[in-house]
C-alpha cells in the first residue's frame, strides 16, 4: 500500500464539490476502520487505516482569544451536503481525528454515522 501524505495544514485536499457523497467503497473503508484508530497512534498509522483524508485543519486551543496551535485534525468526509453552517445544515457524516503537535492521536470523533449499526444516513 502506497501512502499519500496530507499536504501542509488548512489544506483541502480533494476540492470537494458539494453536495458531496463519498464512494460506497470509500464510506464502507472509513466506516470499517475509524474504530480501529486509538489515543496515541502516529499519523502514519492512521494513514495506513483511514488512507488520504478529505481535509487538513490546524486544531487550535479552544475558547481562548488568540489561539495557539495545539494540533492538527483530519477530516474523513462521507458525507456533506453543503460547504457552509452548522452540522444540521451540512447534514454531514465525517470522522475527525485529532493529533497533538508531536502527530500523535488525542481524540477520534464522528458525527452522522450510526456507530451501533455502522451505517450512515444517506440522502434519499
Amino acid at each position: 500500500m502506497v501512502l499519500t501524505i496530507p499536504p501542509a495544514y488548512g489544506a483541502e485536499m480533494s476540492g470537494l464539490s458539494y453536495p458531496y457523497i463519498a464512494s460506497p467503497e470509500r464510506a464502507d473503508h472509513i466506516m470499517t476502520n475509524f474504530q480501529a484508530v486509538q489515543k496515541g497512534h502516529s499519523e502514519e498509522a492512521v494513514l495506513k487505516l483511514l488512507l488520504t483524508p478529505d481535509e487538513v485543519h490546524e486544531l487550535y486551543e479552544p475558547l481562548k482569544k488568540n489561539p495557539k496551535a495545539i494540533g492538527k485534525t483530519y477530516w474523513y468526509i462521507i458525507k456533506r451536503m453543503q460547504a457552509e453552517g452548522s452540522q444540521t445544515d451540512k447534514d454531514e457524516s465525517v470522522v475527525r481525528v485529532s493529533f497533538d503537535l508531536i502527530g500523535r492521536v488525542i481524540s477520534v470523533d464522528h458525527w452522522g454515522i450510526m456507530a451501533d449499526s455502522m451505517s450512515v444516513n444517506r440522502p434519499r
